[in-house]
């Protein structure tokens, strides 16, 4: 496996109106073995691996506030079709596409034949985490902004798969999806078989078409981890809004929360689109549908081909009026797959309206929840799962109490505390045949036997407070970057300077110390989830400290560091000067210009900082040297090349011929004729002629010294004075 840095080319691209962006050309696979920043965007060319190594980060087209440094149209990291990329290892990604453009995938159509914006193969597998933002009209992970709508989807060539243990947050702009296609897009081939995903999409679906956009083909199977996310009229997985809702399978063990926009369904199609097929074989699926849309099935106004479900279990909530598995309000063809369900073909259905939901999920960060249903009625041999980073909640009360598994029998299993823990099963035993609901009760007590449902009744335990034992736990880690190091540590930890595991709400303390010659711009953390906080944009010279709490999130801190700048004096004796720049950032090449006066030339040059003299290196102009973090003095002296001859001077002759100074010029007496040439003392020809026998005036020159060699083999030294 190569290195990162050395197979890097950088192209330029043209752009219209003559614009030119830089883009760095990958065309080998290769490893990350240190955290970088590029402002350019990667070009995948070829099939290409990157792999990250653990603990170190591969920044592609951000800024410390995560918005976009490319140029319009162009992705963070660039697949086009035809070529592959793979992003593997145990390290982090995070890419920010410029306008138009993906953060991994396609870019601005407009530059791509057809007027489609399509990408090549995207996988996404091992442990590492990807974080991809996508900019206005795009998807986070897939197609940029398509000039001409795709009415069908790209199944062959635009696939994006993720598996093993990654771990993927995907963003899309305006009018994009979270993965897949971005405005006018299609979602292409998405395959999820592992890993956690967290994708969100706005009036495109989390999961599939961008706005205008069919959702493709999407699968979702193995031991998938996947909550998928519309912001305005988009399916959660799915159609974007006027989408189609495409191919959606979900098998496995695979655990699915799909959230549709206002008017779009959890799973299906988006605002204004009907569905095409949509099977479910297994796993755990919550669908919500937004306002006047199916949890499973049409958006607003869509209609349903086909639902099957034939495993697994499937919570389906509905917006007002829509049905909970089938089409939505307003559909040319109404369909109610909940009632036609038919038990014995496998698959456990809860079904209801978004409204009436009381029981839910919380997040991490006590912000905002997902409904998981309304009574959750379970049958002999089920457990109720709560994914990694949720626990239960009933949203009425605060306090403290215990969750219970309880049955018709009138018998209740405790969790043993207050709260279901992240990522555990809450499990029950139940006798053939009964039912058995999810209670929280304040007092402990068991609701009595035979009670439905979960309504607002006071009794009920809502827990919107941590305790103490079951504060959930997030990874602190710092960096050593470029110019200085990060040390991110918690009051728990306080001599660990590597990834420390710190529980949320938990103060965490920052220091920072830039190596020599660098001063600090600024300090800012980024987080498994994509989001960045800058903590301090003080330009500090020296340590610096601070602090901030532990979010609901894995946390990386970062920081920025620019050169200090140091002052250059310059000194020089009679017959000659030495030039320079007056300062100098540390690090840098400063160069020395050195010019000796006509007759002189250098005898003798020095740079010294501290005391310490520093090494020159031979220029055309002189030298130059490396800039010290401290102030640097240079100095020179010249000598005379030889005693200076005065105009008047006696001639100066050598073989048969001789040369003599006379007052603007020189004279040369030859026994026969003779070719003359005349130069610098630096040795460039300044004049060449042919004299004859006898004496001959030379005029013509500048006040100067210069060189005269006979062609008889007189070699003299003129001084010519004006």
């Amino acid at each position: 496996m190569r290195r990162f840095a050395c197979h890097f080319v950088l192209l330029l691209l043209a752009l219209s109106g003559g614009a030119w962006a830089i883009c760095n050309t990958i065309s080998e696979s290769m490893t990350i073995s240190s955290t970088k920043f590029y402002t350019y965007g990667l070009c995948i060319s070829g099939d290409v691996t990157l792999t990250i190594d653990s603990g170190k980060t591969l920044y592609v087209g951000r800024m410390a506030s995560g918005t976009s440094t490319l140029d319009t149209g162009y992705a963070g990291i660039y697949v086009p079709e035809g070529s592959s990329l793979t992003l593997t290892g145990a390290g982090s990604v995070y890419a920010v596409g410029g306008v138009y453009a993906a953060g991994i995938g396609g870019g601005d159509s407009v530059y791509v034949s057809g007027q489609v914006s399509r990408h090549g193969k995207i996988s996404i597998k091992d442990g590492v985490t990807v974080i991809a933002k996508g900019g206005i009209l795009a998807a986070g992970i897939g197609g940029g902004y398509s000039r001409a709508r795709a009415y069908s989807p790209d199944t062959t060539t635009s696939i994006i798969e993720i598996s093993d243990s990654a771990t993927v947050t995907a963003t899309g702009g305006t009018n994009g999806a979270g993965i897949g296609g971005g405005y006018r897009g299609s979602g292409g081939t998405v395959s999820i078989s592992g890993g956690t995903l967290t994708s969100t999409g706005s009036v495109g679906a989390g999961i599939g078409g961008g706005a205008n956009g069919s959702g493709g083909v999407i699968i979702i199977s193995g031991s998938a981890n996947v909550t998928a996310v519309s912001n305005a009229f988009g399916a959660g997985i799915g159609g974007g809004s006027y989408g189609d809702g495409g191919i959606i399978t979900i098998s496995d063990s695979a655990v699915v929360t799909a959230t549709g926009g206002s008017y779009g369904a959890g799973i299906g199609s988006g605002y204004l689109a009907d569905v095409g097929t949509i099977a479910i074989s297994g796993g755990f699926v919550l669908a919500t549908g937004g306002a006047s849309s199916a949890g499973i099935g049409g958006g607003y106004y869509g209609s349903v081909d086909s639902v099957a479900i034939s495993g697994g279990v499937v919570l389906a909530l509905a917006g007002e009026g829509a049905y909970a598995i089938g089409s939505g309000v307003g559909a040319a063809t109404e369909s109610d797959f909940t009632a036609s369900h038919d038990a014995a073909s496998g698959g456990l259905i809860f079904a209801g309206e978004a409204a009436d939901t009381a029981l839910y999920l919380d997040s991490a960060a006590n912000s905002g929840y997902s409904m998981l249903c309304r009574s959750c009625v379970l049958p002999e041999g089920y457990s109720l799962y709560i994914p990694a980073g949720y626990r239960l909640k009933e949203p009425e009360f605060s306090g403290a109490g215990s969750v219970y598994a309880y049955h018709t029998a009138g018998e209740g299993v405790s969790t043993g505390s207050g709260y279901v823990p992240y990522g555990e099963e809450l499990s029950y035993e139940s006798a053939s045949g009964d039912s058995v609901f999810v209670y929280g009760d304040v007092s402990g007590e068991l609701l009595a036997a035979g009670t439905s449902g979960l309504g607002y009744a006071a009794g009920y335990a809502a827990f919107t407070t941590y305790a103490a034992s079951y504060m959930p736990s997030f990874t602190l880690s710092g960096a050593e970057l470029a110019g200085g190091v990060v040390y991110a540590v918690s009051e728990a930890e306080p001599d660990v300077t590597s990834a420390t595991a710190v529980q949320l709400g938990e103060p965490v303390y920052v220091f920072v110390v830039p190596d020599t010659g660098y001063y600090l711009t600024e300090v800012f953390y980024v987080t498994a989830l994509g989001d960045t906080a800058v903590l301090s944009s003080e330009e500090v010279h020296g340590d610096f400290t601070l602090s901030f709490t532990m979010p609901a999130a894995d946390v990386e801190v970062l920081a920025t560091f620019e050169a200090e700048t140091y002052g250059v004096a310059y000194t020089s004796g009679e017959g000659g000067s030495v030039t320079g720049p007056a300062s100098a950032s540390f690090g840098s090449e400063v160069a020395v210009t050195l010019a000796p006066d006509d007759g002189y030339q250098l005898a003798s040059v020095a740079a010294v900082s501290g005391g310490e003299k520093l090494t020159l290196y031979k220029a055309s102009f002189g030298y130059t040297f490396i800039m010290p973090a401290a102030d640097v003095e240079v100095s020179a002296t010249f000598e005379a090349t030889s005693t200076a001859i005065p105009g008047s001077a006696p001639s100066v002759s050598s073989g048969r011929s001789v040369v003599s100074a006379a007052g603007g010029g020189f004279t040369v007496s030859a026994a026969a004729p003779v070719e003359v040439s005349v130069y610098s003392l630096k040795g460039a020809l300044v004049k060449r002629l042919s004299l004859p026998a006898g004496q001959s005036g030379v005029g013509g020159l500048k006040a100067g010294v210069y060189l005269v060699r006979v062609s008889d083999g007189t070699l003299g030294k003129v001084k010519v004075s004006r």
